[in-house]
Formats: C-alpha cells, sequence, structure tokens
C-alpha cells in the first residue's frame, strides 16, 4: 500500500498492484522531491493540483 501524502485526500491509502513490477515511492522520498521543487520555484505549492506519475 501507498499513501498519499498531502492536500484532501491526505492519509488515504491507495491499493498497489500485486508482484515485482511495481515498487511505490515511499513517503520519504516523495516528500523530499515536493520539498525541493517547492523551494526551487520560491513559492509555495498551496491550491496547486500535482499528479505524482512516473
Amino acid at each position: 500500500m501507498t499513501r498519499v501524502i498531502a492536500g484532501t485526500a491526505g492519509g488515504r491509502r491507495l491499493a498497489v498492484p500485486p508482484g515485482t513490477g511495481t515498487r511505490p515511492t515511499s513517503d520519504r522520498a516523495r516528500e523530499a522531491l515536493f520539498s525541493t521543487w517547492q523551494s526551487l520555484l520560491g513559492t509555495p505549492l498551496d491550491g496547486e493540483r500535482v499528479l505524482d506519475l512516473y
């Protein structure tokens, strides 16, 4: 299971397809990525819609 880390769905768990073909990104890695992105943009991402798709 993977978990939505922010927004109105924050904390909701999402099912992950079975097997070794998928590996969800850890919460820590996603938070670090979006924190870095926000820092580089110089503005908060509040109110923005972001699709976490790799």
